[in-house]
């Protein structure tokens, strides 16, 4: 969340995943897929939390509906991220902690999916915190 916009610290990107990878590689199936859903739950939560309030202000929803359409949101977010732990931990199981390789081919496969489905929601992605260090 540090590497996007409002604090805007890119460099947060290249670490974000570091503790949740370093679990993954202990962790079983069921762990894997647990601490992918709490890291998108709450990744997620802090990054599109506002939407609620465009809903409200601009949809004319109620405040009831539009933070159910924001937990629903929040929910289809992390769903992939949940995909990504149990993935990863899986591969750690198989293939030792050196699967771990292949967790970067996971997520931005995971990324990619999120972006496609429905119409899709490209937004978050880690590759757009680096738009302003390209250099």
């Amino acid at each position: 969340m540090l590497c996007f916009p409002k604090t805007d610290l890119p460099l947060v990107a290249w670490v974000a995943l570091v503790p949740l990878l370093y679990q993954l590689t202990r962790s079983t199936l069921r762990q894997g897929f647990v601490l992918g859903a709490v890291t998108g739950l709450f990744a997620f939560t802090g990054l599109v939390y506002w939407t609620s309030d465009v809903m409200v202000t601009y949809g004319g929803l109620s405040r009831w509906v539009s933070v159910g359409a924001l937990l629903a949101l929040v929910g289809y977010l992390a769903f992939f991220t949940t995909i990504f732990g149990g993935l990863t931990a899986l591969a750690c199981r198989l293939g030792g902690a050196q699967a771990i390789l292949i967790s970067p081919v996971l997520w931005v496969g995971c990324e990619i999916f999120r972006k496609y489905p429905w119409g899709g929601f490209p937004w978050c992605q880690f590759g757009y915190s680096q738009v302003g260090v390209l250099p």
